[in-house]
């Protein structure tokens, strides 16, 4: 993806993000003040490493433990942002794959693009992710003789889309701070936790052009998954629970889980078959990180599954995206105050 490219989707997500991040200067009145604190300081600037990936994996029903993972070659992604009291707006550049990595595990053409926004409320993932080329990441589970100096087995043919939308409710916005918890726009004071209700919806789409599930002539019949399209509507509840630690220190896991309508259509053995049947969603994210007195960091990790049984085999694909980042917060710079009037009236209307 060109630098080009990267800018239009910065500014996207910025213009996206910039309902939710309101959300919390609306209603600061419902806020507990002995959970939740906005820092003194209204700015902030920092520097991060991000990971994005799709990738999914099929497990026979039929022969106990095989499983077969597919990934792509990608690289990670270095980006620095700008944060404006709950407002901000990163950049990001991704790095290619270098010619060992494509030796070993061959080339991947990929166009990721996410956005993970957390508001007081109610949060949202976006996602468009389109892949070509990928690689198995566990070869000596089909072959036992199979050794790194051969290279991955690589799948040049193997395509994947996987684009939706994930809204999900918080209960307790009270004493619960998501975006305490991922953005460091705010601090948790004290350990809190809130239900969460998500709803999703999903399209994926994987093509080859031959079976993606390694064959024999032993192999059972009803596992041989050449291809297939699934919409997908979910429901899922969940749990978060932000654990301060010694003031400074903080980890927040949340779990949704629940069930997955599905529309598809797929092959496999050569043969056709649609239909609707029901699925499993699962998403689970987790942020940790350090409160400092101008210098903070942390890590988020937003993990986005579905499964799906089809016929003799099990698939499920994974969104993932995850990201290390540091930074330090200010009010001046350069002897200058940075509080802006315009952007204040701009986020409190």
């Amino acid at each position: 993806m060109n630098w080009k490219c990267l800018l239009l989707l910065s500014g996207l997500g910025f213009g996206l993000s910039l309902p939710v991040f309101a959300q919390r200067s609306n209603q600061s009145d419902q806020v507990d003040s002995d959970y939740v604190a906005d820092f003194p300081e209204i700015a902030s600037a920092r520097v991060g490493v991000a990971q994005r990936y799709f990738n999914f994996n099929l497990k026979s029903k039929v022969d106990p433990g095989k499983k077969v993972f597919y990934a792509p070659n990608v690289r990670g992604t270095y980006g620095i942002g700008v944060y404006y009291r709950k407002l901000g707006l990163e950049f990001s550049v991704g790095l290619p794959a270098g010619d060992r990595e494509n030796t070993l595990f061959g080339k991947t053409k990929s166009f990721d693009f996410q956005i993970n926004s957390y508001g007081q409320k109610l949060g949202y993932d976006v996602s468009f992710q389109s892949y070509r080329g990928f690689y198995q990441k566990n070869p000596r589970e089909f072959d036992t003789q199979w050794s790194v100096i051969r290279g991955y087995p690589q799948r040049a043919d193997l395509r994947a889309l996987n684009a939706g939308l994930n809204v999900y409710y918080i209960f307790n916005q009270s004493r619960f701070s998501y975006q305490a918890a991922f953005n460091q726009t705010e601090r948790q004071l004290r350990s809190a936790g809130s239900p969460l209700l998500l709803g999703s919806l999903f399209h994926s789409h994987l093509r080859s052009d031959s079976t993606l599930y390694p064959v024999s002539g032993a192999t059972p019949q009803g596992i041989a998954f050449e291809d297939g399209s699934f919409n997908i509507l979910a429901f899922a509840p969940g749990y978060v629970h932000t654990f301060v630690l010694n003031k400074d220190f903080y980890v927040s896991p949340s779990l949704f889980w629940g069930l997955a309508l599905r529309q598809q259509a797929y092959r496999v053995d050569g043969r056709y078959q649609s239909g609707l049947d029901v699925g499993q969603k699962v998403n689970f994210r987790l942020a940790a990180g350090y409160y400092g007195r101008k210098t903070f960091a942390g890590i988020n990790v937003v993990l986005d599954n579905n499964r799906m049984d089809l016929e003799n085999v099990r698939l499920k694909t994974s969104g993932v995206n995850i990201k290390f980042f540091a930074g330090y917060r200010f009010n001046r710079i350069f002897s200058h105050n940075v509080q802006n009037k315009t952007l204040d009236k701009l986020l409190t209307r």
